[in-house]
């Protein structure tokens, strides 16, 4: 008597191969006969994925620039918070670029929306940094965590809410500084039209606008501090990307 190599396919009831995990009839995978990794080797002598040897490494078409953050906190300082949102766009814009190395399927994508950030930006001024400096800090920091170049990396970066909310920290410290600082100038202004105006609630605003102004450059050494590591840890990320890309060079 025979030994029967055949079987039924669950789905359509036709004889196949018992070695056959895929019907050739309508293509359903045989389910709990054949494990996953003998599927993927069923499947490897058809549709061959594994590269044998290594493939012609075709360079990108730019290398991304590294920011020196120091001296844009310079050109900060002297344009009064101007030039930070120029770096703020840059260093977004870089990020987007950055994807255009060769990634494994696995890593996460770093791209953000430039169009929608610049209008954020423009139109909302400061207010929306603590929206826009999450999803920059947890675009990165989630990339980073299974970024081949990042496997001996003890210090990760911030999460995205925690650093969302050291900025709406910021953002309501810097609003209370105006705030005060206009009812002042409003006490000065009322001061001029009314008599027996109160002299002590203009000095009361006036200092207490002095005070949150310095609480808000603590806080904001604070932030810069967290800027930095940000932009280190991404300079040493592209300059990752380049040193691989530069030995990929040599092997072709």
């Amino acid at each position: 008597m025979g030994i029967n190599l055949s079987t039924k396919c669950f789905n359509c009831n036709k004889k196949i191969s018992k070695e056959e995990p895929i019907c050739p009839y309508c293509h359903v995978v045989q389910r709990n006969k054949f494990t996953n990794e003998e599927l993927f080797d069923y499947l490897e002598t058809d549709f061959p994925t594994k590269p044998i040897g290594y493939e012609k490494f075709t360079s990108t078409k730019k290398i991304i620039p590294q920011m020196n953050y120091t001296k844009w906190l310079l050109i900060t300082i002297f344009t009064f918070g101007i030039g930070y949102y120029f770096y703020l766009v840059q260093s977004l814009k870089h990020l987007n670029d950055h994807w255009i190395y060769p990634h494994g399927s696995y890593e996460i994508a770093t791209k953000v929306d430039i169009f929608t950030t610049s209008i954020l930006v423009i139109t909302t001024n400061y207010l929306s940094l603590p929206l826009i400096q999450y999803f920059r800090y947890e675009k990165l920091r989630r990339h980073l965590e299974v970024a081949p170049s990042q496997y001996t990396d003890l210090n990760p970066l911030i999460n995205g809410k925690t650093f969302f909310w050291y900025n709406s920290i910021f953002v309501i410290l810097f609003s209370g500084t105006i705030i005060m600082l206009f009812f002042g100038l409003a006490s000065i202004i009322a001061d001029l039209y009314f008599e027996n105006f109160s002299v002590l609630a203009i000095i009361l605003f006036f200092v207490a606008s002095g005070i949150i102004f310095v609480c808000c450059l603590i806080w904001l050494i604070k932030l810069i501090k967290y800027e930095i590591e940000w932009q280190t840890k991404f300079n040493n990320h592209l300059e990752w990307h380049k040193q691989l890309i530069d030995s990929l060079k040599e092997q072709v």
